[in-house]
């Protein structure tokens, strides 16, 4: 499994489709003390997300962003590899 980190999100990502999620603060101020991986939440059309600091990303697309070919080498194609149904 290669690990590296996410540039748009900050947040680390697996090749495997993993996401390491860091401490978040709950509710009442109070503050997970470890980082956690997850696969993401699964929508109802297949595909995993997660959600970070108000937005959501497509974990097949921080995979592609992440482990992918530079831009304009073929970049244009996404393979959807995480898609569950």
């Amino acid at each position: 499994m290669n690990l590296k980190q996410h540039k748009p999100s900050g947040l680390w990502v697996s090749d495997t489709g993993l996401v390491c999620m860091p401490p978040v603060k709950g509710r009442g101020g109070t503050r997970s003390k470890t980082y956690y991986w997850t696969c993401g939440f699964l929508r109802p059309d297949g595909y995993r997300m997660v959600a970070w600091q108000k937005k959501r990303y497509h974990v097949h697309r921080m995979v592609l962003e992440t482990f992918g070919p530079p831009p304009g080498e073929g970049r244009h194609i996404v393979d959807h590899i995480n898609r569950k149904r």
